[in-house]
């Protein structure tokens, strides 16, 4: 699961941050379910400890880096993909 953001608020009425942390805790607990964290301009680090998603598994970038951000990760889903077929 790869998470993009810019930061901004989505202001969510039905998932708080403890009840999201608990469902990343109990998916990768089971062993076939990774969670990637990618955040544009913003503190990602101070984010993910919220959320039990793995420093190793988080990358903040510049929001004038998007496009070269979204060809990388476009390009690593095809990879991994194919490894699925």
């Amino acid at each position: 699961m790869v998470i993009l953001t810019d930061g901004y608020e989505n202001s969510s009425v039905h998932y708080s941050r403890a009840k999201i942390a608990k469902k990343i805790r109990k998916l990768e607990g089971g062993g076939q379910w990774k969670f990637i964290f990618l955040g544009a301009d913003i503190d990602c680090y101070d984010t993910i400890s919220d959320l039990n998603i793995k420093s190793f598994n988080t990358l903040e970038f510049s929001k004038s880096h998007f496009e070269e951000v979204n060809k990388i990760l476009h390009k690593s889903i095809v990879e991994f993909s194919k490894d699925l077929i």
